[in-house]
């Protein structure tokens, strides 16, 4: 700290200048350091997954709003499938999830790429970059630049587990179902005949357990900030989970058989586990390496 009074010269204008230029120099100067770089490295992994399942969401939901359109457009027109070309209804319920999986690979590659500069960016923001520089300047006073990156990466967490766990409970279950329906049906993967058949799984899938889909999400949901909080163990957190899904697919599965519930209990019983153990596992790291750096930069 500076050996000037705080207390009087934040109305001296040339003093502020004179303090901010030296609090930026230092905030520069950590942007350079491996502390940054160590931030980076946990930064990076939770913006990604950030992204990529904020992206796939987007897409499904799309897809599923594109999808019913279609169907619409097409019993409001009198007019078949065969009718509307090759590119029938179910063709597009299969081309949407697809797509939906295309998108959380293709957002996640670019949002590692880009993470350095949005990182910097969040930490500029939080440190009061742009505003007035009385307040730039007793932002920077009040908390130091490692601070703020801890503060920055630590705003992550909750979402870039939660969200990820979301959309994992949405597109990992008909993902599972994909090369078994290929196998079964004899078919060409990606061709016209898969689209089809794919397609016609994906339908009849929301249309039989399509809420059970959504509890599960729900649960998930719930369960992974759980999760986060400490509050519950990786095992219990899937056991509770898939035990909500089962219980909603039973609704119409009492009347089918019970197929639903034991497909829903089988896929769940397999993503269920892996989900929630994985993301405890991601916690552990992410959280040893932030306090890591930050007790290293401490020393």
């Amino acid at each position: 700290m500076s050996t000037v009074d705080t207390f009087s010269y934040r109305n001296h204008e040339p003093t502020v200048g004179w303090r901010l230029k030296e609090l930026r120099a230092v905030r520069d100067a950590s942007l350079a350091s491996d502390v940054f770089d160590g931030h980076l490295w946990v930064f990076r992994r939770r913006f990604a997954r950030t992204v990529a399942a904020a992206a796939g969401l987007a897409t499904l939901v799309a897809g599923v709003v594109g999808t019913i359109g279609l169907f619409v457009f097409v019993e409001a027109s009198h007019r078949g499938p065969e009718r509307i070309g090759a590119f029938a209804w179910a063709d597009a319920a299969a081309v949407a999830f697809l797509l939906a999986l295309a998108m959380v690979v293709a957002a996640y590659a670019a949002a590692r790429m880009l993470a350095a500069r949005a990182f910097r960016r969040f930490i500029l923001r939080a440190g009061g970059h742009r505003a007035i520089p009385a307040v730039e300047l007793s932002v920077l006073e009040r908390q130091s630049p490692v601070a703020t990156m801890r503060a920055v990466v630590a705003q992550w967490e909750r979402v870039s587990v939660t969200l990820p766990v979301v959309a994992v409970a949405l597109l990992g279950p008909l993902t599972l179902h994909l090369p078994f329906v290929i196998d079964m049906a004899d078919l060409d993967a990606f061709g016209p005949s898969f689209l089809e058949d794919f397609g016609t799984w994906v339908l009849l899938s929301s249309a039989i357990v399509g809420h059970a889909h959504l509890v599960f999400a729900i649960a998930c949901y719930r369960q992974a900030v759980r999760l986060i909080d400490g509050a519950i163990s990786p095992t219990r957190a899937a056991v509770v989970a898939v035990m909500w899904a089962v219980l909603a697919a039973a609704i119409p599965g009492i009347v089918l058989l019970a197929l639903p519930p034991i497909l829903t209990l089988v896929t769940g019983a397999v993503l269920g586990p892996v989900v929630f153990t994985r993301a405890q596992r991601t916690l552990d790291q992410e959280r040893a390496a932030s306090h890591a750096w930050g007790a290293a930069s401490a020393s």
